[in-house]
C-alpha cells in the first residue's frame, strides 16, 4: 500500500457505525473523558486501498558531450564546404587560364601552318562529313608521345603556351590533354566554333564520416531495439563470459571478442554467412563439419573476383580440399581448379597484399579522359561531341565511362572566353545524385555569372534539347531513385501536404510491384485557410481530398495545448475565385474577428478603399464613419503566428471626407508640433542661460574670495618679516 496526499477522490467504503465497536468520548465537566471498547475485527479483514500518484516526469538533462559533438561535426561540415567551394573556383580559373591561350593570335597562326593545303578548309556551314576527314587527317598526323613529358605547372606563366607551340611544331603530345588543346587550336584557326569541357574534379562537399565525431551510443541503442530480447540477452552473456576470460590464452581471448561482437552487431540470418571457423583439425567430427562449412563461406569472403555465387556443390568441393591437412598446398592448386573459371582462391596474406597492389596498379594505370570538345555543327545545328581517342563523334554517353567518377561540374569553355554549365548533358544521374554532389545552385551560378555571355538563340536551342534529352530518360532501376525525382513519383514518398491526382493515374511503370506515376501528377493540398490566402474558397459540397492531423495548437481558455485534430486539405481542382461582399449602407464588410482579409489586392471588398495613411481610424471614429483594419498577412515571432495589418478600409464615399479632415488634423499636429518644438527649445536656451549665468557668478565670487585671502596673508607676513 502507498500513501498518497494527492488522490483525493479516492473512494472509500461506508460502513456502518452500529456494526463495529468503536472509541466512544464524552464531556465530564469541560474535560474530554475516552472510554474504549473491543473491536470486532471481521475474518476477511479490512483492504485499504489507495491508488498511487502518477509520477513526476524526470527531466531531460542537458547533454553537453552532444552538443559539443555536434557544434564540432557542424564545423567540421562547414570547413569541407569552404574547401570544395575553394577548389571548385580554382579549378574554374584554370580552364579559363586554358582557354585564353587556345585563342591566342601567336598559338593560332602555328596552328594554321600545320595544315597541308587549303583543301583542309572547311565549308561555309561545317557538318559531320568535313569533321570525320579532319579527325581521320588528325590521328594519322598527331600522335601522343608519353616519355617526353615536361612540367607543365613549374616556371613563368608563358611554359602552357610554350609547350603547346612546341608540341604543335613537332606534331606530338605529351598526353590526352594537350592532343585535345592542340585539335581545339587548329579548328578555331579555321574558324570553326569549338568548345573545351572540361570535367572539374574537386575534393567532396561533404568530409568523409571518419572524420566525424560518432555518438558512442548510437549503436548501442541500435542494436538493444533491433534484436529481439533473447538475443540481447545472448549478447550480455557473451560479453560477461569473454570478461571473465581474460585470463586464457590470446587466441581464445580475441575469438571471444570477435563472436561477441558479431553476435550483438549482426542478424542471425548474416552470423551463419560471415561466420569465420577458429577450430583446429584435432577436434571432434562435429567441429571439422562446421569448420568445412565455414571455410567455405570464409573462402567466399577473400574471393575478390566473385560476381555471381557458382554451383554449391563445387564450392562444396573446394573447401573439403582445402581443409585436408595433409595436403594443404595440392589441396589450394586443386580448390583453384575446381572453383572454375574467372575466380582465384587466395589462401595467404601475401597473396591479398599481392593482389590489392595489382588492382591499384591497373587503376592507375587506366587513363581517364576528363578533358574533350565540342564542335558546333551549322548544318546540324547543334553542338557534338568528339573523342579523339577513338575518333568518334556524337558520343555523350561514352564520356562517363571514361572519365574520372563522379561526375560533378561539367563546364565548357567557347571561341568567346564565355562559360557554360554542360553537366546535365553527360552525367546520366543529374535528376538523382549528380546535384547531392554539387554545391549550392545560388552560389555557383553566382560564380559564374562574371563568366557567362549574352543569352542567344543558339543556348536557347541548346537548352530545348538538353530539357528533352532529360525528359526522355528512362525510369530508375531502385526505389531510392525515385525519391525526389524531379520527373517520377511514387505514393510511398508523398509529403504530408501532397497527393496522386487524379485518383487512379496511368503509372509509367512499376518497381518490386509498385507503381511510378509521372511527377506532374502529384499535387500539393491546402486548407481552406490557406486557400483564403490566395484569393481562393472551396467550392460548397466538395469532399476532402485529404485528411490529415493539424499542428498542436494551444488553448488560451483552458490552458492546454490541442494535438491530433483533423485537417481538411483540397486541391486546386476544388477551389474557386474568392468573391468578396460588397459594402452596404456604409458598412464595411468584415470576418468573424473584425478585420478585412486584404491577402491581395483583388479582396478588396467592392465599394470600398484601402487608406494607409497613420492615424485614420482615430479621425474615422471622431466623425462616427466605419472603418475596418486590412489583414495583410501573418507573422510568426514569440513562439506563435500573429495577424499583421497595413492601414484600414473605408467605405468609398467618405474618402474624400475622411482625407480632407485627416489633413485638416495633420496640419495641426504638425503646428502642436511645432510649438512645442520651439518651446522646448527656448527652454533649453532659458536653461542654458542661467546655468552660465550662475558659473560666472560663482567664479566671481571665488576669485574675490582668493584675492582678500592672498592680501591679508601678505600683509600679515610682511608685518612680522620687517625690522
Amino acid at each position: 500500500m502507498v500513501d498518497s496526499d494527492s488522490n483525493e477522490d479516492s473512494d472509500w467504503e461506508e460502513v456502518n457505525e452500529n456494526d463495529y465497536d468503536i472509541p466512544k468520548f464524552e464531556e465530564d465537566n469541560g474535560n474530554v473523558k475516552e472510554y474504549t471498547q473491543q473491536l470486532d475485527i471481521p475474518t476477511g479483514g479490512i483492504q485499504i486501498t489507495v491508488d498511487e500518484g502518477v509520477p513526476a516526469p524526470k527531466s531531460k538533462k542537458f547533454d553537453v558531450e552532444g552538443y559539443v559533438r555536434r557544434a564540432v561535426n557542424r564545423r567540421k561540415k562547414e570547413l569541407q564546404e569552404d574547401i570544395h567551394k575553394a577548389h571548385v573556383l580554382c579549378l574554374l580559373s584554370r580552364g579559363v587560364y586554358v582557354n585564353q591561350y587556345l585563342i591566342d593570335e601567336e598559338v593560332l597562326g602555328v596552328a594554321l601552318s600545320v595544315l597541308p593545303s587549303k583543301q583542309s578548309y572547311p565549308p561555309k556551314n561545317v557538318d559531320l562529313i568535313y569533321l570525320e576527314s579532319f579527325i581521320k587527317w588528325f590521328k594519322k598526323v598527331f600522335k601522343i608521345a608519353p616519355e617526353k613529358q615536361t612540367p607543365e605547372g613549374s616556371g613563368s606563366q608563358n611554359d602552357f603556351k610554350n609547350n603547346l607551340i612546341t608540341q604543335i611544331n613537332k606534331h606530338e603530345a605529351v598526353d590526352v590533354n594537350y592532343l585535345v588543346y592542340i585539335f581545339i587550336s587548329i579548328l578555331r584557326a579555321l574558324g570553326v566554333h569549338v568548345r573545351l569541357i572540361n570535367s572539374l574534379q574537386p575534393l567532396p562537399l561533404k568530409p568523409p564520416s571518419t572524420q566525424l565525431i560518432q555518438d558512442p551510443n548510437r549503436g548501442k541503442k541500435k542494436t538493444a531495439e533491433g534484436l529481439p530480447d533473447n538475443e540481447v540477452a545472448n549478447c550480455s552473456t557473451d560479453l560477461k563470459n569473454s570478461s571473465k576470460n581474460m585470463k586464457d590464452t590470446e587466441q581464445k581471448t580475441k575469438s571471444s571478442k570477435i563472436s561477441s561482437k558479431r553476435a550483438c552487431s549482426e542478424p542471425q540470418s548474416k552470423r551463419a554467412k560471415r561466420s569465420v571457423s577458429q577450430t583446429t583439425p584435432t577436434k571432434s567430427a562435429n567441429n571439422s563439419m562446421s569448420s568445412q562449412n565455414s571455410l567455405s563461406d570464409s573462402d567466399s569472403d577473400f574471393d575478390l573476383n566473385r560476381s555471381v555465387p557458382r554451383n554449391r556443390k563445387k564450392s562444396q568441393q573446394g573447401a573439403r580440399a582445402e581443409s585436408e591437412p595433409s595436403k594443404s598446398r595440392k589441396g589450394n592448386s586443386k580448390s583453384k581448379k575446381v572453383l572454375g573459371k574467372g575466380r582465384k582462391m587466395i589462401s595467404s596474406d601475401e597473396e591479398i597484399v599481392e593482389e590489392v597492389k595489382k588492382q591499384k596498379k591497373q587503376d592507375k594505370s587506366r587513363q581517364f579522359i576528363d578533358v574533350w570538345l565540342e564542335v558546333y555543327l551549322e548544318e546540324e545545328e547543334r553542338w557534338v561531341s568528339v573523342d579523339l581517342i577513338n575518333a568518334k563523334i556524337m558520343c555523350d554517353g561514352d564520356f562517363e565511362a571514361k572519365a574520372t567518377q563522379p561526375l560533378v561540374y561539367i563546364v565548357a569553355f567557347g571561341n568567346d572566353k564565355h562559360v557554360k554549365d554542360v553537366t546535365r548533358r553527360y552525367a546520366s544521374r543529374w535528376l538523382t545524385g549528380t546535384q547531392k554532389l554539387r554545391v549550392d545552385s545560388k552560389w555557383w551560378q553566382k560564380a559564374l555569372r562574371p563568366l557567362l555571355g549574352k543569352r542567344t538563340r543558339r543556348d536557347k536551342e541548346e537548352d530545348e534539347l538538353l530539357d528533352q534529352h532529360l525528359m526522355n530518360q528512362p525510369i530508375p532501376a531502385s526505389v531510392q531513385e525515385i525519391k525526389n525525382h524531379p520527373l517520377f513519383a511514387m505514393k510511398r514518398h508523398l509529403l504530408k501536404f501532397e497527393a496522386i491526382y487524379p485518383p487512379e493515374p496511368a503509372p509509367l511503370g512499376f518497381i518490386k510491384n509498385e507503381a511510378v506515376y509521372s511527377r506532374d501528377c502529384v499535387k500539393t493540398l491546402h486548407s481552406r485557410e490557406l486557400w483564403m490566402r490566395s484569393a481562393k474558397v472551396v467550392r460548397i459540397g466538395e469532399i476532402p481530398y485529404k485528411v490529415v492531423k493539424a499542428r498542436p495548437k494551444y488553448d488560451k481558455m483552458t490552458s492546454t495545448v490541442i494535438k491530433d485534430r483533423p485537417l481538411e486539405l483540397f486541391g486546386e481542382w476544388q477551389v474557386e475565385d474568392y468573391i468578396p461582399p460588397p459594402a452596404k449602407d456604409g458598412k464595411v464588410p468584415r470576418n468573424d474577428y473584425g478585420n478585412v482579409e486584404l491577402f491581395l489586392p483583388k479582396m478588396l471588398p467592392k465599394g470600398t478603399v484601402h487608406l494607409r495613411e497613420p492615424g485614420i481610424s482615430r479621425i474615422a471614429k471622431k466623425l462616427s464613419i466605419d472603418c475596418a483594419p486590412a489583414l495583410v498577412g501573418f507573422d510568426f515571432h514569440s513562439g506563435g503566428s500573429h495577424p499583421t495589418y497595413d492601414g484600414h478600409i473605408v467605405c468609398e464615399e467618405f474618402k474624400d471626407l475622411l482625407l480632407d479632415a485627416w489633413r485638416e488634423d495633420h496640419e495641426e499636429s504638425m503646428k502642436r508640433e511645432e510649438a512645442k518644438r520651439r518651446k522646448r527649445v527656448l527652454g533649453n536656451w532659458k536653461r542654458l542661460i542661467r546655468m552660465l549665468q550662475a558659473q560666472v557668478q560663482q567664479m566671481q565670487d571665488e576669485n574675490q574670495g582668493k584675492g582678500e585671502g592672498i592680501r591679508s596673508f601678505l600683509m600679515n607676513n610682511c608685518n612680522m618679516d620687517c625690522p
